[in-house]
């Protein structure tokens, strides 16, 4: 260490230290991190819940509205059913969907029928479920040659605290609905 002298004050003049953080300092930060992290981390869940319920709806009214548009081009039934395997219509509609032309008009899928669009549920988080006007829950729906419904229906889709929702008038007419305050 050098020391300097000036007018009567003695300076010592500071050998270079080595760059980095020092423990006090990278203390204050883990600190400051954890702080905002506690503060942000229930926010951030709760956007995520609301993106999966927001996504999983336009989804699925993506798959109604081929659905009901096939039917009109293709001039014959179609039909959109709860359909665990991709398959078969059977199972929850969270496990997933099948849009299927119905030549034989019996609302089931055969193997010589045309699949439209096939989904598999990959959002263990999301549930959904088909209701009637009438509150009989739907495991299916179908859209005749004009792409009308055979009844109007209700289509609930949540993720933790955010729902929304789709309704289906009898005449096809598709309307999103956000169901919760939460839901942005």
């Amino acid at each position: 260490m050098t020391i300097i002298k000036h007018e009567n004050i003695h300076w010592m003049a500071i050998a270079k230290r080595d760059s980095g953080f020092t423990l006090l300092e990278l203390l204050v930060v883990m600190a400051i991190v954890g702080i905002v992290g506690t503060i942000a981390l229930p926010s951030f869940r709760t956007q995520i819940q609301n993106e999966n319920a927001s996504s999983g709806t336009r989804y699925f009214a993506n798959s109604i509205g081929i659905a009901r548009s096939s039917a009109i081009k293709l001039g014959t039934p179609v039909v959109m059913c709860a359909s665990a395997s991709g398959t078969t219509c059977s199972g929850d509609w969270e496990d997933g969907w099948l849009v299927f032309q119905d030549d034989d008009r019996d609302d089931q899928f055969d193997s010589d029928e045309s699949v439209l669009r096939r989904h598999v549920g990959e959002n263990p988080n999301l549930s959904i479920s088909v209701d009637s006007v009438a509150g009989n829950e739907l495991d299916r729906m179908s859209f005749n040659f004009r792409g009308l419904p055979g009844v109007s229906f209700d289509v609930s889709v949540s993720s933790g605290s955010a729902e929304y929702g789709l309704s289906i008038n009898a005449f096809g007419k598709t309307r999103l609905i956000k169901e919760s305050a939460d839901a942005n």
